[in-house]
């Protein structure tokens, strides 16, 4: 294979994966809500796929993409009914051709002839029942003898009756180019170090008009690299349909997934290191923590479950919560089992709070379960969730009520969330002899106060410095105090020394005592 081939062959296999992710996402849609647009799009995707591997001669990718867009074809004519079954053949057609695009024979060697004897065979029924149509519209029946899977039932629609689909709103595709990361890398690496140089000069500059003009334009360009390496948290919550779908199928529950937040953005990096977090977090909300639906019922709740995946900032972090309004934790439960392990002894575990008790679902082989099942309850995973979480600088928290539900909350730092950044924007402060950056995210204001400002501004309440800022009143900390270091002075002509003068808050209180 020569080069140029091997480059279209490469990227063959990346627009065709991102046509095949294209179409879950539509498929996982379709089912919800059915709309003409929705379905265009699932086959365009499709189609695209089959078109190109007949261009390789890739007789059995092209040959399943075809049977599949065969399928959609006949729901785009409004001649098959969107239904459960009828979209979970088709997530395991294009299950199917990802998987073929993944080997290194691109699918030649994979057997893939019981899904398209399904799918022929969902064709050949709507085609009798179209024949019979005029003589009766129930469907006949299918002859499956030659699938060796089950076949879903569908419903087929005459065409004098078929259903009005309502047509979507569809805007314009943006212009795009796929860039390769390592290039982006680059880029962002080089801009990092264009940016330190510019720093470097800019005392000894600042008052140049034009190295000004110069210094915005490197501000702009380095935003402009940093965001190329952002991607939506949306675009990793959304994987996580399948998996609520696929599980709730399995398990027999009837769940719902709601996703918020999801135009907040972090480097991809960050998100690629959270995804098998939060795909064992939604699985465990899903299997431990929602109950089925005669269990619902049973106490009132809705009988559709719920698992929420949420992002937003913070308090200079950008949080990431997965919720379920499911039965919650049982503490009682979690106090027996930490006792059967020998984790803790039982005098020890009565006095444990509900927080120290929830602490220990994170111990390595612990499980509130007696019987494991294929999605959990074999005591892993939790732990090395966590583990991979702190690894990446994140915190994780779990808060929990029985019969309501379960939060678990993970805190991001901004600076970790742009961790490969390269250059994090900060506010430069000296302390003594000390230089140190405060990240330019966490900075909401800068406020510079005179001598004045300090004798007028600054009060003492309850035995605490606090800040007079318009209607606001904000207590004072010195950084000093919090990295035990001695504090300074800067004198009006610069001179700077230990701080010896007494401090405002404490001369105040000594003359008004009363005040605390």
């Amino acid at each position: 294979m020569d080069l140029e081939t091997k480059e279209l062959l490469d990227g063959f296999v990346v627009e065709s994966r991102e046509n095949l992710e294209l179409a879950q996402k539509k498929l996982l849609a379709l089912e919800s809500a059915p709309d003409a647009e929705t379905i265009n799009e699932l086959f365009r995707a499709i189609h695209t796929v089959k078109g190109a591997s007949g261009f390789f001669q890739l007789t059995r990718l092209g040959g399943l993409a075809h049977a599949g867009e065969s399928v959609m074809s006949r729901i785009r004519d409004g001649e098959i009914e969107v239904t459960a079954s009828v979209v979970d053949i088709l997530l395991k057609t294009t299950d199917a051709l990802l998987q073929m695009l993944d080997r290194d024979d691109l699918g030649q060697g994979m057997v893939v002839d019981d899904l398209v004897s399904i799918l022929e065979s969902m064709l050949k029924q709507v085609a009798s029942d179209f024949v019979e149509s005029s003589k009766s519209i129930q469907p006949q029946p299918i002859d499956v003898s030659r699938a060796s899977v089950p076949i879903p039932a569908i419903t087929t629609v005459p065409v004098a009756a078929q259903p009005a689909i309502p047509p979507s709103k569809s805007a314009a595709a943006p212009t795009t180019i796929r860039i390769g990361v390592e290039v982006l890398d680059e880029l962002l690496e080089l801009i990092g170090e264009v940016v330190l140089g510019r720093n470097q000069l800019i005392i000894r500059h600042r008052d140049d008009p034009v190295f000004k003009g110069l210094s915005r334009s490197i501000t702009r360009l380095h935003q402009h690299v940093i965001r190329t390496r952002m991607q939506s948290v949306g675009s990793l919550f959304e994987r996580y349909r399948r998996t609520v779908r696929d599980l709730s199928q399995q398990l027999g529950k009837k769940i719902e997934i709601s996703i918020e937040g999801g135009e907040l953005e972090l480097d991809r990096t960050v998100l690629e290191g959270l995804s098998d977090p939060l795909t064992h977090l939604v699985r465990n909300a899903v299997d431990h923590g929602l109950e089925t639906a005669e269990e619902r019922s049973l106490t009132g709740k809705q009988v559709v479950g719920t698992v929420s995946l949420r992002a937003l900032h913070e308090s200079g972090q950008v949080m990431i919560e997965v919720e379920d309004d499911g039965r919650g934790l049982d503490h009682e439960r979690i106090r027996v089992k930490i006792v059967e392990k020998g984790l803790v002894g039982a005098d020890e575990a009565a006095k444990l709070s509900e927080k120290e008790l929830v602490a220990f679902i994170f111990h390595p082989g612990f499980s509130t379960r007696d019987v494991a099942n294929e999605v959990s309850g074999r005591g892993v995973g939790m732990d090395v969730v966590k583990t991979n979480l702190v690894r990446m600088g994140c915190t994780v928290e779990v808060t929990s009520r029985k019969g309501k539900g379960t939060v678990v909350s993970i805190s991001i730092p901004l600076t970790q969330a742009m961790v490969n950044s390269s250059v994090i924007s900060g506010l430069i402060v000296g302390i003594g002899v000390h230089t140190m950056a405060i990240p330019q995210m966490a900075v909401n204001e800068v406020v510079r106060l005179s001598s004045e400002d300090r004798r007028t501004r600054i009060e003492f309440v309850h035995g605490r410095e606090v800040f007079k800022l318009r209607d606001k009143v904000i207590p004072l900390v010195h950084l000093e105090d919090i990295l035990g270091i001695p504090r300074t002075y800067a004198g009006p002509t610069g001179e700077s020394g230990p701080e010896r003068r007494e401090h405002v808050g404490d001369r105040r209180s000594r003359q008004n005592p009363s005040s605390e």
